[in-house]
């Protein structure tokens, strides 16, 4: 598997618990290889980890050839088991195109644990993403514990959907 991000993958255990804080980033991710999971600060968060007080200014562009990216997102690209993330700031674009499964501005995919006091500014394509949101793409879990106290200012560009009420179609 292939992790992009400051951090590529971190790590915490029960009785340790992995802190990543007060880090600023900014820069530009020009992704055209395949990969799993990319982030402007982490790709791969699990097992007790907390991210926090952290801002992402990295402009994220998976091109077209890099069609097997799962998780694109700001800050954290997938977060497997309890990950904590609070008072944490996106502000890089986010152009995902292509086939993607989950697309965040904060993160792209979580299982457990929440998202607190988080900010996401920047505008965020990705027309062929399976979910896409401004704050988190997908949660996978009951042991998700919440979504509190965030913002999303940012556009979001996903897929064209139609759906019918009643008769009438809307776009």
């Amino acid at each position: 598997s292939s992790n992009y991000g400051f951090i590529g993958y971190a790590k915490g255990e029960e009785a340790n618990k992995a802190l990543i804080e007060n880090i600023k980033i900014k820069g530009n991710f020009d992704i055209s290889a395949t990969c799993e999971n990319v982030a402007g600060l982490v790709g791969v968060a699990e097992n007790n980890v907390t991210i926090k007080n952290s801002t992402s200014e990295v402009n994220i562009n998976v091109l077209e050839n890099g069609v097997a990216s799962t998780n694109v997102a700001g800050i954290l690209g997938k977060g497997i088991g309890k990950v904590n993330i609070e008072a944490c700031s996106n502000f890089g674009t986010i152009n995902a195109t292509g086939v993607y499964s989950y697309v965040g501005g904060i993160a792209a995919c979580v299982d457990a644990g929440d998202i607190i006091a988080s900010a996401n500014y920047a505008n965020i394509t990705a027309p062929d993403a399976k979910y896409v949101g401004g704050i988190v793409g997908y949660v996978d879990n009951e042991h998700f514990q919440g979504i509190k106290s965030n913002l999303n200012i940012g556009s979001i560009t996903g897929k064209t959907f139609e759906i019918t009420i009643n008769g009438t179609k809307y776009q």
